[in-house]
């Protein structure tokens, strides 16, 4: 059902919206009165937009003014019966409707584009449903519904139309559901419903009370080209006659309301043709055989109070189903609920549910009866009574393992993971922890996380994104070890350091570089008396590089020999014959060395 709420007065305002009227059929920015030169529209528009929240900031200076990017957000219904209004002018700027309603206004013209462009609107409302009043309308364009093929209800009860063109629906494509009550015509035009295929309830009655005339005759091909029609009403007119092949185009026929007619002898005998007509009094019509109350888990649903009988000797029997299909697909029957109400249980949450009701005629009780189904709604869960941001943990930079915390839901959930770079799913990265790759490298890290509870609506949250920075080697050690002395090699090992790193060498024999760049160093007696050491530089893509030392190896220079000197005695020896000396020195000598067996 629409809503039927008033639409209220806007005093404050409505001053305001009484300008100059300027054209802004192609601007994108103007105030309202210029997008709607009717001011009651120009009013219900505003007040539509403050109560959708729209995002729209009013000031002082530009109060009222709008772009056509924040009218085409308006969405859901739009009533604006009784209003006042005298032109819908602009009203095509609304693209995102679904349902409009006009009815009891003064509008007496409506243009060939009046509903251009508003491919979404599902329900149109030429007539108010609480006062019954249509507008001082005498005929409708051709084309006034070329854009309106999503449509599937249109409303056009107890309006003045004298004349009509019989291809007035024919873009309504996807009409489902056409009241065309108390109309001053006596007929309708030939092919008039020729290419509404769709359409499922057709209501041509006539209510006492309200004006029109009675229709006093139907083309014979009127329901030809319907082959899903399921409900027809034609009570109280003057239709004295039908052709006996006039309903042999709608299989799917189960409800004609036909009473309060003084002669009908088109209907054919009970069971004819596979199907059964049922010719009722009063039973309700099928778009208000409606689930009521809000569908989720645990909640009460019911039915709309008007889909009863108003025959209260008819009897009613109820069934609820459940299908995994919105269509209501392979349902199956839920047992034990055949009463008027039901509660969905955990099993249906994310599913949908239906009821049907069938009527028992006091009258004709062996007839089969009338079976209706409601529409299936989805059942929900319910909402999490805290479900907070998550927060990432730990340092983000390349190589490192960060973790996301959840916070406290309420009640405590399952979850599931998702880690993002820069908005988009990692593949693989499904844990509470990741570990930050070289590709994340300048990115924004962020993780989504879904929580889970029976009973209740998966939620999902994302943390806040982090950006990744560049990678740290862990330092570990160069040790050098080895004989330090010429002919013997020392080597190098390394340890400790982050996998996966490359590695340069550079060998130092005190602040001079020496050539060679692998992990061991043969010692030459040119390193005598220097420190051997290596500076070892470590990289690896994405992290920054790390030079470590090693400890230095001291090569000895080698060991000097002491000068030694040796005396002899003079000696002296008298002979006879003659004297002499002899005088014997040893000079200071020193031992050969050869380089190589000198250490």
């Amino acid at each position: 059902m629409k809503p039927m709420k008033r639409i209220g007065a806007l005093g404050l305002i409505t001053g305001l919206l009484l300008g100059l009227v300027t054209s802004v059929s192609q601007a994108a920015t103007g105030t309202l009165q210029q997008y709607f030169p009717d001011p009651a529209l120009a009013r219900a528009v505003l007040q539509k937009m403050s109560l959708e929240k729209v995002d729209w900031k009013p000031t002082a200076v530009n109060l009222g003014t709008v772009t056509s990017q924040q009218l085409a957000s308006i969405k859901g219904t739009l009533d604006l019966s009784g209003a006042g209004i005298t032109s819908l002018a602009g009203i095509n700027a609304l693209t995102g409707l679904e349902t409009l309603d006009i009815g009891d206004n003064n509008i007496s013209s409506i243009a060939v584009n009046t509903f251009s462009g508003m491919y979404g609107l599902r329900n149109l409302y030429f007539t108010d449903s609480i006062t019954g009043k249509c507008n001082p309308l005498t005929t409708l364009p051709i084309g006034v519904f070329n854009d309106l093929q999503q449509l599937t209800y249109l409303n056009m009860r107890h309006c003045s139309f004298s004349s009509l063109p019989s291809t007035l629906l024919a873009s309504l494509t996807g009409l489902q559901e056409f009241h065309f009550s108390n109309t001053p015509l006596s007929t309708l035009p030939a092919g008039f419903l020729d290419y509404n295929t769709s359409l499922r309830a057709l209501y041509l009655d006539f209510v006492e009370g309200w004006p029109g005339s009675r229709l006093t005759s139907l083309p014979s091909t009127l329901l030809a080209k319907l082959p899903q029609l399921q409900i027809l009403n034609i009570s109280h007119n003057l239709i004295e006659s039908l052709p006996s092949n006039f309903f042999d185009g709608n299989p799917l026929l189960t409800e004609v309301q036909v009473d309060g007619q003084t002669v009908f002898d088109g209907l054919p005998a009970a069971g004819s043709k596979s199907r059964e007509l049922a010719v009722q009094l009063s039973y309700p019509s099928a778009n208000l055989m409606q689930v009521t109350g809000y569908p989720k888990y645990g909640a009460e649903l019911g039915i709309t109070p008007n889909a009863y009988p108003l025959d209260t000797r008819a009897t009613a029997e109820y069934q609820w189903y459940v299908s995994s299909n919105a269509t209501g697909a392979n349902a199956t029957a839920i047992v034990g609920a055949d009463t008027s109400t039901y509660s969905p249980t955990l099993t249906d949450v994310g599913n949908y549910v239906f009821v049907s009701l069938t009527y028992r005629s006091a009258w004709e009780p062996a007839q089969l009866g009338i079976k209706l189904y409601s529409t299936p709604v989805k059942i929900t869960g319910l909402a999490f009574a805290a479900a907070p941001v998550p927060a990432i943990s730990g340092s983000v930079r390349v190589g490192q393992t960060v973790s996301v915390s959840p916070g406290a839901w309420d009640p405590a959930p399952t979850f599931s993971y998702r880690w993002l770079r820069n908005g988009k799913a990692i593949t693989g990265a499904t844990n509470a922890t990741y570990t930050v790759k070289a590709a994340d490298l300048g990115k924004k890290l962020s993780v989504r996380i879904a929580g889970n509870y029976p009973g209740y609506n998966g939620a999902t949250r994302v943390s806040n994104a982090k950006l990744v920075a560049v990678g740290k080697i862990t330092k570990g050690t160069v040790k050098l070890s080895g004989t330090a002395s010429p002919g013997h090699t020392l080597k190098l090992k390394l340890s400790g350091f982050t996998s996966g790193v490359k590695y340069t060498v550079t060998w130092y024999r005190g602040s001079t570089k020496l050539k060679g760049s692998s992990l061991s160093h043969k010692v030459t007696t040119s390193d005598r008396g220097h420190s051997v050491y290596a500076k070892v530089t470590f990289t690896k893509t994405a992290y920054q590089s790390l030079t470590v030392k090693s400890n230095s190896k001291a090569i000895p220079k080698p060991k000097a020999v002491k000068k030694t000197t040796t005396t002899t005695k003079k000696t002296t020896t008298t002979t006879k014959k003659k004297s002499s000396s002899t005088s014997t020195s040893t000079q200071k000598t020193e031992p050969a060395c050869k380089e190589a067996r000198c250490s």
